[in-house]
């Protein structure tokens, strides 16, 4: 559902189908129901994760919608994603790194910084380097 409606150009409609399936299957996993296997919920994480940057990096910013809300959501689902990760499973592991990748260029090109350098870059331009 998700897939169809995201491959349609309905991205709200998987926005939401995401965040659905995020909650039941999340909520069903926690509650350690049997739910689908762990690495069909990491790729749905990380495919959902992806459609969530992409949407971020065509919004709108003339309409007033910058797509910081949906970066977030990404690094968020990408968070659960690597909860329930095999570490054994390197092509899923390969696929998860990606979608970090992805999540962080799209936070850099938001100007969201998620990391403060533990340095300060004006006492690097003041020394001097021989």
């Amino acid at each position: 559902m998700m897939r169809i409606s995201e491959a349609s150009g309905d991205t709200t409609l998987a926005t939401r189908a995401l965040r659905l399936y995020v909650h039941t299957v999340g909520k069903a996993k926690l509650a350690r129901q049997p739910t689908e296997p762990d690495a069909t919920w990491v790729s749905t994480l990380v495919w959902g994760a992806r459609m969530l940057c992409r949407v971020a990096l065509t919004a709108d910013s003339t309409l007033g919608h910058r797509g910081i809300d949906e970066a977030r959501e990404a690094g968020v689902i990408l968070e659960k994603a690597k909860e329930r990760l095999d570490s054994s499973d390197k092509v899923l592991k390969a696929s998860v790194d990606l979608a970090e990748g992805i999540w962080n260029t799209v936070m850099a090109i938001k100007g969201i910084c998620q990391f403060r350098p533990s340095f300060d870059v004006a006492h690097l331009r003041q020394s001097k380097i021989p």
